[in-house]
């Protein structure tokens, strides 16, 4: 099921972020990114996780490469979405080298891929254009992971982005599920909504 039409508030949050990081230079989207990883790397969550959810960063998104590399050394699992029709799944993958484009021109896994279901202690890297720090999150409009998430409420879910980022406030609608937590390349978040971890 698709979203319905959201606010005007959250479509010209959305624009203004979008904008802001389409100005980021090169040099601090690896930066930030190398950053975030470092950050993500301290977490408890993440050292006691098995499977990691992870996602294609595009469009100078958040991207904590650095941080995907070290994974397979600390014996995780990783995992990675892709788009068929209105929802999205998670495929088993070896390394960043078996994705190819797929939706939208994002790096998906294949099809044969194993599908990867979440289990107790999963957790979920989550890209966004804008967050506030008691969790809320605005995406890219298309609902992918609020539908996602909603399917698995127990997994728990990291919001990644730029501090720059969480400068906004607006309504959420019924079907945003907030973060837990939320990693930018300053600090770590436990998101005050979010009494679950």
């Amino acid at each position: 099921m698709k979203k319905e039409a959201e606010p005007e508030e959250k479509k010209i949050v959305r624009d203004h972020m979008k904008r802001m990081r389409r100005n980021l230079s090169a040099d601090c989207v690896m930066r930030f990114g190398a950053q975030i990883s470092a950050e993500l790397l301290s977490m408890d969550e993440i050292r006691r996780a098995k499977t990691v959810f992870l996602y294609s960063a595009v469009r100078k998104e958040a991207n904590p490469e650095s941080f995907i590399r070290a994974l397979p050394a600390l014996g995780k699992q990783m995992a990675y979405p892709r788009v068929c029709g209105d929802e999205m799944d998670f495929y088993v993958v070896q390394s960043t080298a078996e994705l190819t484009p797929g939706a939208f021109g994002i790096p998906e896994p294949e099809p044969a891929a194993g599908l990867c279901r979440p289990t107790a202690g999963s957790v979920i890297l989550v890209p966004g254009v804008a967050f506030m720090e008691n969790g809320n999150r605005i995406g890219m409009g298309k609902g992918y992971y609020d539908r996602y998430l909603a399917r698995y409420p127990a997994l728990l879910r990291i919001g990644i982005a730029y501090e720059a980022q969480l400068s906004a406030v607006w309504v959420p609608d019924e079907q945003d599920l907030p973060m837990d937590f939320i990693v930018t390349e300053n600090r770590v978040i436990r998101c005050q909504s979010c009494e679950r971890v």
